[in-house]
């Protein structure tokens, strides 16, 4: 109220320099709500991408997600997750399909994501997103998070392995949280009496070409796909509170055509089951760290951060200006005593 009374008694130079500050601050009010609102919906899809073209996208139903990188297209997809017995067997079949101990195909599931973030992995830069479906009537959750590097570093994503990652590397982790495992005192129909002793989740990576024939065990490291990048994968699992390795012939590896089935077990836990799969440049690819910085459609990034604070200095510099005038006028119309 004060500037308005006084903004008449301005000088033309002050009156411009007050009313770009006011659109500035309005036009930067208004990008922050818009930001806010996207990263709180619900999407259809989310997409990550890096400085040099690589991106990755992820669709809400289903949860597949879709990698291009070096010029190579390559697909992730959540097929089932399935308790089993000590034997093996599927246990927690019975009963209504909400309280049922598995799920044969997430191909119609709708995952909740959550906001795109900047942040890093053992401070490697990367871009990250969670997305999260509820299981077994709700009693347990299936999250996975995934992680775009825009820069080179190493990360150590399990007890005692490191991992050299570039550029576009992808790293996503998939966690289990309070699964409701069928024992002596399990209730309701799903269970009928059988113990279960693990968790399995199988997921395709489709490759741009054929990959090689493979049937069992993964006891390899690295394996490729395309020509330029390989999947990276680790024996070790984080169950509750503590590193562990897969229970034996764990994790397995399948091919048919241009993809893998991949199937990890979790051994019986409590609490909150991951494990942590790389998709990266194949060896003869990696080189000496270079800079880059990650973008998306709804992210609130560095640089967004970055010009709210000097879109506010810019603003905040004339109304001071403004205020150092009005105080000296009345300061000059008081009179001397």
């Amino acid at each position: 109220a004060i500037i308005a009374s006084y903004l008449p008694r301005f000088p033309p130079p002050m009156k411009l320099v007050f009313c770009v500050s006011v659109v500035c601050a309005a036009n930067l009010v208004a990008t922050h709500a818009r930001v806010t609102t996207s990263q709180r919906t619900l999407d259809a899809e989310k997409v990550l991408k890096t400085a040099s073209g690589d991106e990755l996208s992820i669709l809400g139903k289903s949860g597949k997600m879709t990698l291009s990188r070096n010029g190579e297209t390559t697909r992730i997809m959540v097929d089932s997750i399935i308790e089993r017995d000590a034997e093996g067997n599927t246990v927690g079949q019975a009963g209504p399909n909400d309280g049922k101990h598995s799920r044969e195909t997430f191909a119609n599931t709708d995952f909740a994501f959550g906001p795109i973030l900047d942040t890093d992995v053992a401070g490697t830069p990367c871009s990250a997103v969670d997305f999260v479906v509820q299981l077994v009537g709700g009693m347990a959750s299936l999250k996975i998070t995934t992680s775009l590097f825009s820069q080179n570093g190493t990360i150590a994503p399990t007890d005692g392995e490191t991992y050299n990652v570039t550029e576009g590397t992808f790293k996503f982790n998939v966690e289990v949280s309070n699964w409701p495992f069928c024992d002596a005192h399990s209730k309701g129909n799903a269970c009928q009496g059988n113990i279960g002793e693990y968790l399995d989740i199988s997921m395709t990576v489709e490759a741009p070409g054929n990959v090689p024939a493979i049937a069992g065990e993964a006891s390899a490291h690295t394996y490729p796909i395309g020509e330029k990048s390989v999947m990276m994968l680790s024996k070790m699992v984080h169950v509750g509170k503590a590193w562990t390795s897969m229970p034996s012939g764990y994790p397995t590896l399948d091919t048919k055509g241009n993809a893998y089935t991949l199937v990890i077990r979790f051994p019986k836990f409590a609490g909150t089951a991951v494990y942590d799969p790389i998709i990266g440049d194949a060896p003869r690819a990696q080189s000496a760290p270079l800079g880059g910085d990650i973008s998306s459609s709804d992210d609130v990034g560095s640089g967004q951060v970055l010009g709210l604070i000097i879109g506010a200095v810019i603003v905040l510099i004339p109304l001071s200006g403004v205020l150092i005038y009005v105080i000296l006028k009345r300061a000059r119309a008081q009179p001397m005593d």
